[in-house]
């Protein structure tokens, strides 16, 4: 699932600096974080490895960290997403 939102910025913005967010990395955000399944049943919908899901998770949850607690402006790149139904 490809968001609408396709950039956050912070308010008051206090840095320049862009953080890029793959689609890979929001997907696998969304199915564990927002949608509440398991790795396994992530990786399953991913086609990937749970190990690999858990590394996109990781980098997305730093990710969102950062921009937050830096005043970054978070962008989502574009990219392909291979989902099992």
């Amino acid at each position: 699932m490809i968001p609408e939102i396709k950039a956050l910025i912070p308010h008051p913005k206090t840095s320049d600096d862009v953080i890029t967010l793959n689609l890979a990395e929001a997907e696998a955000l969304r199915l564990v974080d927002y949608e509440d399944v398991s790795f396994d049943e992530a990786a399953r919908k991913m086609i990937a490895s749970k190990a690999t899901v858990w590394r996109l998770t990781k980098s997305a949850r730093r990710k969102i960290a950062r921009a937050l607690f830096e005043g970054k402006t978070l962008v989502l790149t574009e990219g392909v997403i291979l989902e099992r139904v």
